[in-house]
């Protein structure tokens, strides 16, 4: 049996069927099998089958299906497996050991399902876990240690669901954190804790909370952060302690925060490598920019209700002289 994938042929094995209503196909590099199972209208994982007939497969797909449980051996045999994708579903549950015999997998998709928690020790088998999406689940909060094993995660997409604050104990390997859309009101020095040991962070997003308050330094030990997203939300002030630190930011966005209705002067002196600024969408009536220790290169002002006064001819100077 050959089968052409991508332009090359590859020969499989004369026992390799795919799974009923699927679609396969192989891999060109590795040429472990890749199961599509997506949109099938499923209701339980066929594991059996899966463990008999794509036990080596690499991409195992079962999105869009009406799946509500994992059960413990559904995923049986699957060493060889790399991704594993099984978002929007109705998953409420997933049980510890569902992910133990997955060893190798490096993403996991598990958004856009119903879990409003999840177990201590879930990912305790998944050592080379590099991308682990949840968003838009019902997660309230993270185990301590459920994320403490996955030491080579290297992003962590959380949106859309109910955290009150930043996660504890995440991998000191992150660089990049989604958190949009949470519940999270106020930065405080517990989240100053959460971020403490992330000195690989490149991204983090926090758009979309309704935060309100910033504690000073709380993002003061992200040295090679370089996107920071605090936009939709409820700021009313900021100042350079809130971006105490943050010497590499190149990217900052704080539009659509309607009661930020004044920034200081100084509040940007501390980010010599900043070089885009989005404030459009605020309530901001003045800005105030300082003569020398910027290199912004591109700032978003639009939909603010600006007064014509002296306090923009600092802006004006800034504008003319960089060149933006």
């Amino acid at each position: 049996m050959r089968l052409c994938v991508r332009g090359s042929m590859l020969k499989l094995s004369k026992a390799y069927t795919c799974l009923g209503g699927c679609n396969c196909s192989t891999d060109v590099v590795t040429s472990g099998i890749e199961v599509y199972c997506r949109g099938k209208n499923m209701h339980r994982i066929p594991a059996e089958a899966l463990a008999r007939e794509a036990w080596g497969s690499v991409v195992i797909d079962f999105g869009l299906n009406e799946l509500s449980a994992l059960p413990a051996n559904a995923f049986r045999g699957q060493t060889k497996l790399k991704r594993l994708i099984l978002d929007h579903n109705d998953i409420e549950k997933v049980v510890n050991k569902v992910f133990f015999k997955i060893v190798n997998v490096q993403d996991l998709d598990l958004s856009r399902n119903l879990m409003p928690k999840l177990p201590e020790l879930f990912l305790k088998k998944l050592p080379k876990l590099l991308y682990l999406d949840i968003s838009i689940n019902k997660i309230t909060k993270l185990p301590r240690s459920v994320l403490g094993r996955t030491v080579q995660l290297l992003t962590l997409s959380a949106n859309g669901n109910m955290f009150r604050s930043i996660p504890q104990k995440l991998p000191t390997s992150l660089i990049e954190i989604q958190l949009a859309n949470n519940a999270i009101k106020n930065l405080t020095s517990l989240d100053m804790d959460a971020l403490y040991d992330l000195e690989h962070l490149v991204v983090l997003d926090l758009s979309g909370n309704g935060i309100e308050f910033i504690f000073n330094g709380v993002f003061s030990r992200l040295a090679n952060l370089k996107v920071l997203d605090l936009s939709q939300n409820s700021l009313d002030s900021v100042s350079a302690a809130t971006f105490d630190g943050l010497r590499n930011l190149e990217a900052l966005f704080l539009q659509n925060n309607p009661t930020l209705n004044y920034i200081p002067a100084t509040t940007f002196t501390n980010l010599p490598r900043l070089k885009y600024l989005f404030l459009y969408g605020c309530g901001l009536r003045s800005v105030s920019i300082p003569d020398t220790g910027l290199n912004v290169k591109y700032i978003w002002l639009f939909g603010n209700p600006l007064n014509c006064n002296c306090r923009l001819v600092s802006l004006a100077m800034y504008l003319q002289t960089s060149k933006v």
